[in-house]
Formats: C-alpha cells, structure tokens, sequence
C-alpha cells in the first residue's frame, strides 16, 4: 500500500479509459498485417460500441488530416505576417515604454 491506495485501485487508475480496446485493435491490426490468415473473425457485442470502436482507425486518420490541413491552410499562411507585425509591435512598445 503506498500512499493509503491499494495495489489494485492504483493498477486501475494508470489505465486510461479505451487503451485496452486500442491495444485489441493494434493486435488485430498486426494479425491482418501478416498475411498468415485469410479470414479474421472477430466475435463482439452487438453494440453501437463495437462499431464505433472498429471505425477509430478511420476516425484518427480524419483528425490527423484535419490537423495536417490546419497547418498547412492556416497557421503557416499566416506565420509570416503575423511575425512581421510582431517585430512592428514590439518595437512600438520599446518606444512607448
């Protein structure tokens, strides 16, 4: 026991919610990577759950692009200018101040 928690309780608070699930797909993943098999059956709950949670690959692909396009469309179009204007608004502080 350390710090007044128990060994389990602390084991169950590191894990965060949906790593288990993760790592099952990173497995399934490699199964299918590997060519070793022709069919790959995976026997879940019939939950809108499971769809959601065999869609993340797809759904973090999304986010990713989303992120990438940010990037590229937004804050590099604008890094440019908006440091020219920084150089302009500290050099009028320097003089106000």
């Amino acid at each position: 026991m350390a710090q007044g928690v128990s060994g389990v309780v602390a084991d169950e608070m590191t894990i965060l919610p949906g790593m288990e699930e993760l790592f099952s797909l990173l497995r399934i993943k490699r199964y299918k990577a590997s060519g070793s098999y022709d069919v790959l059956v995976l026997d879940t709950a019939p939950t809108g759950e499971t769809l959601r949670l065999l869609s993340l690959p797809d759904t973090l692909a999304w986010g990713m692009k989303a992120v990438k396009n940010v990037t590229k469309y937004i804050v590099r179009p604008l890094s440019k200018p908006l440091s020219k204007m920084s150089d302009k608004i500290a050099s009028y502080i320097l003089k106000v101040g």
